[in-house]
């Protein structure tokens, strides 16, 4: 069974999915996580062979980066999948990557580096660069954008701490909190018209979240091609479509925007 055990989790038991995002919080593909997996329908067969040697969670990135790979795009991911393998691996299919890693996969060289508050320890290795910066912890980074680059900071109500010589972090800190976060954006999307109930079955709730993930997706690029309106009544139209035909329902939804306007 793969029914997991999620401590950090609001619900702890449920089942897990590997997303990749767009910054929109478009989910461009995913996997369910079905436990160990069989041979017919793991995703080594998917795979070329040069991902032979790569963990678990370096596959999965492998895999939902399959069809972006060599054309030059960027991904952020948290320090469960980064490690030098992977991004040596994507940095050879023309793909960088940022994320912060954990101290067992650094190298030792940044991992047992000694730094001050607001001081940086970077090492780097071909188009690897890995650092250690202190702020109120040590933050572990692994990139193949970055440089050693500091950039500086607003703290507070965007003021600076300092007058005269305001702090700076690495700049691949500063860009990893722009961007990372695109699941988390399209869970808080999901999360106020969540239509799992503690009473439906695991496979019911695995496909009522899939189809409301379609339907958010939907809602994205609708607003991408000039649409308006709130996630809400988008999904009333589409119901009340499904439910009343595609006449009625944009009868309804232009009787809904003239109200609006009065």
């Amino acid at each position: 069974m793969f029914r997991q055990y999620l401590p950090l989790k609001r619900a702890r038991f449920g089942i897990k999915l590997f997303c990749l995002c767009e910054d929109s919080g478009y989910m461009y593909r995913f996997r369910v996580y079905t436990g160990k997996q069989d041979p017919i329908s793991a995703i080594d067969t998917a795979l070329p062979q040069e991902c032979s040697k790569l963990s678990v969670s370096e596959k999965v990135v492998a895999y939902l980066m399959l069809p972006l790979l060599d054309q030059g795009y960027t991904v952020w991911m948290d320090n469960w999948y980064t490690s030098c393998r992977l991004y040596d691996y994507l940095h050879h299919r023309k793909t960088t990557a940022c994320g912060t890693i954990r101290s067992n996969r650094a190298p030792v060289e940044v991992r047992n580096a000694k730094v001050d508050v607001g001081q940086v320890s970077a090492f780097r290795s071909g188009p690897l660069l890995c650092l250690k910066y202190r702020d109120k912890k040590d933050v572990l980074m692994l990139t193949t954008q970055h440089d050693e680059a500091m950039v500086p900071v607003r703290r507070g109500r965007g003021r600076p701490s300092r007058v005269n010589s305001p702090p700076t972090k690495p700049m691949c800190i500063v860009d990893y909190n722009s961007n990372m976060g695109a699941v988390d954006k399209q869970d808080q999307m999901l999360q106020p018209y969540s239509i799992a109930r503690k009473t439906m079955k695991w496979y019911k709730k695995l496909t009522m979240h899939l189809l409301h993930a379609a339907l958010l997706n939907s809602y994205i690029l609708f607003e991408k091609c000039g649409g308006r309106g709130t996630f809400l009544t988008f999904q009333h139209d589409v119901a009340a479509g499904f439910l009343f035909g595609e006449d009625e329902a944009a009868e309804a939804a232009d009787e809904r925007d003239a109200t609006a306007f009065e």
